[in-house]
């Protein structure tokens, strides 16, 4: 009886931990092999390559920005006026959406101040405009270098379309050959390219500076004249917030290993080991020795994404093919023998390929994928190898 308790009480430890050993020699001993606590800890990996980001939804990464700064009109006769006189007031609102941590779309609504020249006898005329464009932005430091939480620059070009509208022309220097242009109200595409440099201020604020150039028709400005293009440059000085995310933070962030997620399972361990201490003071324990190794992976229903409990299985197994310098073989298979769906369990074992190879740099030419668990339960020497198991079943 009390051999029968001590028994289920070993094998529940051994499912909590997610490993169970297959018996090949067994010998009497006076000590029991029990997990350490270095199979809970991350492995240790340089600077943040290899790490996985947190999910995210669509609510999520979104910015808003306020920016003011110059506009200059390089369209019909400007060289015959004053540089100076030519640097008009801008602002703008901005909102963005950060679609991963190397591409954000932005929309972008600005207004100017804009000066312009007429033809012979040259004199300066004003007029306004608003521009509504949507940017896509791409972080160059992020994709050279590669994506950091805290990194305090980031460098970023965009491309991007749109339309202005063009109002308010002043009455002042228009002569008759161009009153057949309209001065009024006036429609036109915009295309436009520049470079943002970002600057981070704190966890949920930053301080941009871009400098864009501005194609628009030759009417823009209401002089019409042998140049295709009429167009501007603005250079704003913005603030930028990044609005708080679902899981409270603003920003992508990697995934960690939070230890209070598995503190539920860790007391249930120790009390199995105490339970299995008292048990040792009034009968013999054997330990089991083994070179294979069994891991069971579960997923969400119809889901190939690994879970963040599961996270710990895959790291076993990691950790037991680092231990042996990688000269094992891994296999992964399914948890037993009836119908499955092939194309589901072909994802889920891709899944768990890609985290080895790319989290913990086990070499792709000792992973094995076999559906069929018979295979692999009746291979030529199956005691030396490691055994991932998907539980198809799991919801």
């Amino acid at each position: 009886m009390k051999h029968n308790r001590f028994r289920h009480l070993l094998l529940a430890t051994m499912a909590l931990t997610a490993t169970t050993a297959a018996a090949q020699t067994v010998e009497q001993a006076d000590t029991m092999a029990l997990p350490t606590d270095t199979y809970w800890l991350e492995p240790v990996i340089k600077g943040d390559e290899g790490k996985l980001l947190n999910r995210y939804i669509f609510a999520d990464n979104w910015v808003v920005g306020a920016h003011a700064g110059l506009s200059f009109n390089w369209g019909s006769n400007q060289r015959e006026a004053a540089f100076l006189s030519g640097l008009r007031p801008s602002l703008a609102l901005s909102i963005g959406k950060w679609l991963s941590p190397y591409v954000v779309l932005r929309g972008m609504l600005a207004y100017a101040n804009n000066r312009g020249v007429t033809s012979q006898p040259y004199k300066t005329f004003h007029w306004q405009s608003a521009m509504l464009n949507a940017d896509g932005m791409f972080s160059l430091t992020n994709i050279l270098c590669g994506y950091r939480e805290s990194r305090p620059f980031n460098l970023f070009v965009f491309l991007g379309v749109g339309g202005e509208q063009t109002f308010g022309f002043s009455k002042r220097g228009w002569n008759a050959a161009e009153q057949r242009f309209s001065r009024g109200t006036c429609s036109l595409l915009n295309v436009h390219a520049g470079v943002e440099a970002l600057f981070r201020l704190g966890e949920s604020w930053d301080l941009t500076f871009d400098v864009e150039n501005n194609w628009i028709d030759d009417s823009f400005d209401g002089v019409i004249t042998s140049n295709r293009w009429d167009g501007h440059i603005n250079c704003f000085v913005g603030l930028v917030h990044r609005l708080r995310n679902h899981d409270g933070t603003h920003q992508f962030t990697f995934i960690t290993r939070d230890m209070s997620k598995y503190e539920e399972a860790n007391r249930e361990i120790n009390r199995l080991r105490q339970a299995a201490e008292l048990a040792k003071l009034n009968m013999p324990v054997v330990t089991v020795e083994t070179e294979q190794v069994n891991v069971l992976v579960s997923f969400q229903e119809n889901s190939s994404l690994i879970d963040a409990m599961q996270e710990v299985n895959v790291y076993t197994a990691a950790q037991h093919m680092q231990q042996t310098g990688n000269k094992q073989r891994l296999y992964i298979t399914r948890l037993g023998q009836g119908a499955a769906n092939e194309q589901l369990f072909r994802e889920r074992a891709e899944t768990i390929r890609r985290s080895l190879v790319s989290d913990y740099h086990i070499p792709a030419d000792r992973i094995t994928i076999e559906m069929d668990r018979q295979k692999v339960e009746t291979l030529s020497n199956p005691e030396n190898c490691i055994i991932v198991s998907i539980n198809e079943s799991s919801k």
